[in-house]
C-alpha cells in the first residue's frame, strides 16, 4: 500500500505466485475503511503433481489482517481483475472472479483448458458505493 500524498510504501507484502491483475476495494466490514480484495493464486506442491488454485484474498489495512473469501478456482490467475458490487440488488455485495487453467505448471498461453468463473455471493451489506469496484475504478479514471 503507498501512501497517496507522499508516494511513500506504507506496508509491503509479497504474493506466492506470478500475476498482474489489479486488486479491487470495498468497505466489507462497514467500518467506514475499505478493504482490498486480490484474486490470489498459489501452486501447490504433492508429490505426484502440481497444481495452481485461485482465490479472494482480503487484506484490511485498518486492522491488519488478511483472510480468504469465497470459494477456490482449480486454476490460476494471471491477468484477471475481481469485480464487485451489487449484481442483484439486494443491498449486499457480489463480487466475479476468473482463472484459466492451463496443463502442469507451464503456461501455454496458446492453449488454455478452461476458463474458470466464480460469482460470490457476499453478507456484507454495502453501506456506501465501491470507490473502486474493477479494473481503473468504478469511474474508469485510474483514480481512487
Amino acid at each position: 500500500m503507498v501512501d497517496g500524498k507522499t508516494g511513500s510504501p506504507m506496508i509491503i507484502d509479497t504474493i506466492p505466485s506470478f500475476q498482474y491483475a489489479s486488486g479491487v476495494t470495498a468497505d466489507l466490514d462497514g467500518d467506514g475503511f475499505d478493504e482490498a480484495i486480490i484474486n490470489q493464486s498459489t501452486l501447490k506442491r504433492t508429490q505426484f503433481e502440481n497444481k495452481y488454485y485461485s482465490y479472494l484474498q482480503v487484506i484490511d489495512f485498518t486492522h491488519d489482517k488478511k483472510y480468504v473469501l469465497a470459494d477456490t478456482l482449480p486454476a490460476t490467475n494471471l491477468a484477471s481483475t475481481p469485480w464487485i458490487g451489487d449484481l442483484d440488488g439486494d443491498s449486499k455485495f457480489d463480487i466475479i472472479y476468473g482463472a484459466v487453467k492451463y496443463q502442469g505448471i507451464r503456461f501455454d498461453l496458446e492453449r488454455p483448458l478452461g476458463l474458470f468463473i466464480g460469482v460470490y455471493k457476499t453478507d456484507f451489506v454495502m453501506k456506501k458505493p465501491v470507490r473502486w469496484g474493477e479494473f481503473m475504478g468504478s469511474d474508469f479514471s485510474g483514480r481512487y
